[in-house]
């Protein structure tokens, strides 16, 4: 079988969910089908030199990247925002030479799926439908429409508000005009996958969630460290941002309060200057971008997930799981990763609950302990790669 991946940007390094997804998804096929092609936009936010990619990459699959901005403008939102009825978000996906590209490789090969990673790139369908006869797997990683309209909920009235609830209608109106578009769709939460059915999805559906790699004998992690709280995400993603602050402004300061000597360790990407001034307080430990996010967790016990919006999987948190790390989280983060309350993981959406169960795990080593090894067996219960790309690829085989 010859499986092309389009993607929006290239998956590496991985330093965010989107990434990792991709990624993992696309070398576990790689390893099941005959050929494996990744066309991709190398976008300035996410620029890679090809020189920079691991030699794994190189010999799992054949790729090509493709480089263009996709820096907001003001005066293209502008324009947009008066002249048209589509998402800006959806312009800046729109590129002359992906597209000369992505015909050269159809007409040079003949696939037998195309796997479209992400809602921006469905535009594309339209060219693959006339110069191909793949069948056209859709794997959207959240409903993004729902993010920008919680960014719009939790805006104060003004002119954000204004624009994030537009764009959120906008992108609610292509996701319908897309739909049933593609011959395949696999939301990567069963969250997702509801939605999708609610507006109208007809086509064939599997929930293909990110997977990782977990050998059968790798055991939890019980070492006894000092407790350190975490939290590791992007930080040029607007809910990351909000859900930052809101611990911030509301949690942080009263457990500084009764916990002095405790350490709150943030990381990730891109962050605005703006937000990492506004976590120069007591106790906080800045990092930054960091080269391994599963080095930047080792040490550490307890992730914080406090997610006021978002959609599809928080990545992060079964990558959390997979090292016998425990997690507290709004309902918002938490959803889409099936872990359940008291049993994987702890959830809570007031300041006042999410400060209590996060002392109850400081102060009760033997509670904390369970349940770390209860959220490891769950992700290597469900989110192992090698079985998740078998399934996807049986998938393939059942609907060519």
């Amino acid at each position: 079988m010859y499986v092309l991946f389009l993607t929006q940007k290239f998956p590496y390094p991985l330093k965010d969910g989107g990434a990792i997804a991709t990624s993992q998804i696309i070398n576990g096929i790689s390893k099941l089908a005959r050929k494996v092609f990744v066309l991709s936009f190398n976008t300035v936010k996410h620029f890679i030199e090809e020189e920079h990619i691991p030699k794994g990459y190189i010999e799992n699959y054949k790729f090509k990247l493709i480089n263009i901005d996709t820096t907001p403008k003001k005066t293209g939102g502008i324009l947009n925002l008066l002249f048209s009825n589509k998402p800006y978000n959806l312009q800046l996906f729109k590129s002359n030479s992906f597209q000369k590209e992505l015909i050269e490789l159809l007409n040079r090969i003949q696939f037998d799926m195309v796997q479209i990673e992400g809602l921006y790139m469905l535009q594309y369908i339209p060219v693959i439908r006339k110069y191909s006869n793949a069948r056209i797997a859709f794997r959207p990683h959240n409903l993004e429409h729902q993010i920008w309209e919680q960014l719009a909920r939790n805006q104060n009235v003004g002119l954000k508000r204004f624009y994030f609830k537009l764009l959120s209608n906008r992108i609610l109106n292509f996701e319908k005009n897309m739909l049933n578009s593609y011959d395949l769709i696999l939301p990567i939460s069963p969250e997702d996958a509801s939605m999708y059915q609610t507006i109208g999805n007809i086509k064939p559906l599997k929930i293909i969630p990110t997977g990782f790699n977990l050998s059968k004998d790798k055991k939890p992690n019980t070492k006894k460290s000092e407790h350190t709280l975490f939290f590791i995400g992007s930080l040029e993603w607007r809910p990351n941002q909000q859900g930052l602050i809101w611990f911030m402004d509301y949690c942080w300061p009263k457990i500084n309060r009764i916990l002095p000597q405790l350490e709150f360790h943030i990381a990730g990407r891109n962050s605005p200057d703006w937000l990492r001034k506004r976590c120069s307080l007591p106790g906080i430990i800045w990092h930054g971008e960091v080269e391994s996010s599963c080095a930047f967790m080792e040490d550490k016990t307890i992730m914080v997930a406090p997610l006021l919006s978002g959609s599809g999987m928080r990545v992060k948190i079964i990558e959390a799981f997979t090292l016998s790390k425990v997690v507290v989280a709004t309902t918002s983060a938490a959803k889409g990763t099936g872990a359940i309350d008291g049993e994987h993981i702890l959830v809570a959406d007031n300041h006042i609950t999410f400060v209590d169960k996060l002392i109850l795990l400081i102060e009760n080593r033997e509670f904390y302990n369970n349940l770390a090894q209860k959220a490891f067996a769950y992700s290597k219960d469900n989110f192992n790669n090698e079985k998740i790309s078998e399934e996807l690829y049986q998938f393939y085989l059942s609907n060519l």
